[in-house]
């Protein structure tokens, strides 16, 4: 005998309770597959744009029902059954969430400390002066209070921070040992995004070196 039938509906269950409630809409274009229970194929549908399907006119005979769940998404419900609707209509719902929206990557702008190695001390990047690494630069909000990013200035003299633009921030600035500033060592600025910034910092040598002539005594 046939007459059976098996319907129901794939909703987006937001609450995530297995239940569909009133502002839960049903999701189209889910397959739903009908095999039997030694996992023969019987039927296959999809659902309409309402989230329904159906499966008419069924022998009277045990089935596995099952939603075929996309990659990313959520069951939350039970997503197979095995069941005999024999000459009746059986309901079986299907809640699932989907996944979550990929967040949108926030503009950001480069901003590059740039250290060197001030021989004049005019606070001036001159011909011959060379780049200087092991300074520290930390990067603060703009109230200087929360620290965003610290590096250490490389070979080049450059440390490099990929920021959220447009975004105030303070810049400071920490001269290797035995060094000191021939130029502002903080500063306020606003970075725009996709720009790219350079704030150049100058050190000099605090304590010259001494060379001292060498003596050479005989026996």
């Amino acid at each position: 005998p046939t007459g059976g039938r098996i319907y129901g509906v794939v909703f987006d269950d937001r609450n995530g309770n297995g239940l569909q409630d009133g502002d839960e809409p049903g999701i189209p274009g889910m397959t739903i597959k009908l095999d039997t229970v030694t996992g023969q194929p019987v039927a296959e549908a999809q659902t309409d744009s309402l989230g329904q399907y159906a499966f008419n006119d069924l022998m009277a005979q045990s089935y596995h029902l099952y939603v075929v769940v996309p990659a990313g998404w959520t069951p939350t419900s039970v997503v197979d059954y095995y069941l005999n609707p024999g000459n009746r209509a059986v309901e079986r719902n299907f809640g699932l969430q989907p996944p979550p929206p990929t967040p949108t990557p926030l503009p950001t702008g480069q901003l590059i400390a740039f250290a060197w190695n001030d021989l004049n001390q005019d606070g001036r990047i001159d011909p011959g002066e060379p780049p200087l690494a092991g300074a520290q630069v930390i990067v603060y909000d703009a109230t200087g209070e929360v620290e965003i990013d610290r590096g250490i200035t490389d070979g080049d003299g450059r440390v490099i921070f990929d920021l959220p633009a447009p975004n105030d921030y303070l810049i400071t600035y920490q001269p290797p040992l035995g060094m000191a500033p021939s130029t502002p060592t903080q500063y306020s600025i606003l970075l725009n995004p996709g720009t790219e910034l350079e704030i150049p910092f100058g050190s000099y040598d605090a304590y010259p070196k001494l060379y001292l002539p060498q003596i050479l005594t005989g026996n």
